[in-house]
């Protein structure tokens, strides 16, 4: 699964904002959803089973065959499945290809399941970096520990700096 690091710089070092994106990171655990047309199952960062089937719909027909999303199952009385990544797509691994051409394959996907058990991971509307700061000055939605910033041209195994996944935290809030 893709990582995620501490941000150890200021963020106007990151360059300008419209080459990254900003969402809520959710906590929970870290999981690849397998779709295919005969159903649906989980694995966790290790590639284990995990059993979810409060998450499994009943009609898995049209499901993309062959389709790996990533993302997070959080915890609570109804678990939901929130989808920040697609890494295969038919069958292809697209790992390579950017960021914003993988959520172009995973967001579709996870509004044709047509479920509250499934939603995308949404990028935040922010204009300007002190925007991001003021947001973390605030509790987020429940279920998040602050926001991940994710280059959008950013090639899911290159871990350089200059494409990582960064966590920034709340700062002295709690969600």
């Amino acid at each position: 699964m893709k990582c995620t690091h501490p941000l150890n710089l200021e963020l106007s070092e990151l360059g300008p904002l419209r080459l990254w994106q900003v969402e809520w990171k959710w906590t929970g655990l870290k999981a690849q959803m397998h779709l295919n047309t005969s159903g649906i199952t989980f694995t966790d960062s290790e590639g284990q089973h995990i059993e979810a089937p409060q998450l499994i719909p009943s009609d898995t027909a049209s499901l993309p065959d062959g389709s790996i999303l990533e993302g997070v199952i959080m915890p609570g009385p109804q678990k939901v499945f929130v989808a920040w990544d697609c890494v295969a797509f038919l069958g292809t691994d697209i790992t390579t290809m950017p960021l914003y051409t993988r959520q172009l394959q995973a967001f579709p996907i996870i509004g044709s399941l047509d479920l509250p058990t499934f939603r995308p991971s949404e990028s935040l509307e922010v204009r300007t970096w002190e925007d991001v700061e003021a947001l973390l000055t605030r509790p987020g939605p429940p279920g998040t520990s602050g926001m991940v910033l994710k280059r959008t041209d950013s090639i899911y195994a290159d871990q350089t700096p200059a494409s990582r996944w960064w966590i920034l935290p709340f700062k002295n809030v709690s969600s």
